[in-house]
């Protein structure tokens, strides 16, 4: 069985040695999500809403065309980003560059595994989602059209359906460090190292999601109280008449939320980043110590290479 413990003070391990990495990756994370939506606002600014209803391919196409563009530039931002803290993780002693940040062939070869995930993940829900329909039809036609029936099938399906898709995103988890130890995209290396390790591997993502969860409520929990405070979550309140109202008013104050806001996301960006990575490829590092190499296909991530990059 895996070693939970090792797996989760892994992400928490590298906050501690790398403080410094931990925040420049937040800065990045942050400064680059926040140019992303700001050009997005700017381009959806200039789209004149009297031709929004109009069937014009062109401009379906280009907004298309954009979307894409963001999405791959989000893509390898994160890929960037999560190739440092998987190699900051497995290859301590490893200093070399900037936060251990940058862009070579680990980085491509993560945003063409994550590539392959998406369209792998979207005909699987397409697959899905017709048999899905298939099943409840034919249940319906053959008890009598009875909608009782056809829910309770569709219900069971859709349980079975979530169970699957939680085996297989713990089986596959540790696909993203194995790509930098190994060189290499293998879906395979991940399902052949976590054989046997499920419910251990299941039950240390369950305390990440847990220890998630109350970073963010933790974080966040000062935006509530001066949501509660002023009344934006009250009926007919929001978050955009308070803003507005600020910066007529208190335009420090507004300089100090926005300012607030940068560096709660930042840090919560770069411990977010750290720990899920962290945690990631920890279970990779475990699992590899554990497993026979000829059984587990990864003779050439424990020679000299897996040792130090």
């Amino acid at each position: 069985m895996a070693n939970i413990g090792a797996i989760v003070g892994g992400g928490f391990g590298l906050i501690r040695r790398r403080p410094g990495a931990v925040l420049a990756w937040g800065a990045i994370y942050a400064l680059g999500t926040a140019a992303l939506g700001y050009a997005q606002l700017r381009l959806a600014g200039t789209v004149d809403p009297t031709a929004a209803t109009q069937w014009d391919v062109a401009s379906l196409g280009r907004g298309l065309g954009v979307q894409i563009g963001f999405g791959l530039v989000s893509l390898i931002l994160s890929s960037i980003l999560s190739a440092a803290v998987f190699r900051a993780t497995l290859w301590p002693e490893d200093r070399s560059g900037m936060a251990s940040l940058r862009f070579g062939m680990d980085e491509v070869r993560l945003i063409g595994l994550t590539l392959i995930l998406y369209v792998l993940g979207m005909a699987a829900g397409l697959v899905g989602g017709l048999g899905l329909t298939f099943v409840t039809t034919l249940v319906g036609f053959l008890f009598g059209g009875s909608p009782a029936m056809a829910g309770l099938f569709a219900t069971l399906i859709t349980m079975g359906l979530i169970g699957l898709i939680l085996f297989l995103m713990v089986r596959l988890s540790v696909v993203y460090p194995l790509v930098l130890i190994r060189r290499r995209i293998s879906l395979d290396a991940s399902w052949d190292l976590t054989r046997g390790h499920f419910w251990s591997l299941l039950g240390a993502y369950v305390l990440m999601a847990l220890a998630t969860a109350a970073l963010f409520f933790l974080a966040f929990l000062p935006f509530v109280g001066l949501g509660l405070r002023t009344g934006a979550y009250a009926p007919g309140g929001n978050w955009p008449l308070l803003l507005q109202q600020l910066q007529a008013n208190h335009p420090q104050s507004l300089f100090a939320v926005i300012a607030a806001t940068f560096v709660i996301t930042a840090l919560v960006s770069g411990i977010m980043l750290v720990v899920w990575g962290g945690w990631i490829a920890s279970a990779a590092r475990e699992l590899l110590k554990r497993s026979e190499p000829a059984e587990a296909g990864v003779s050439d991530a424990t020679g000299p290479e897996w040792s130090s990059r």
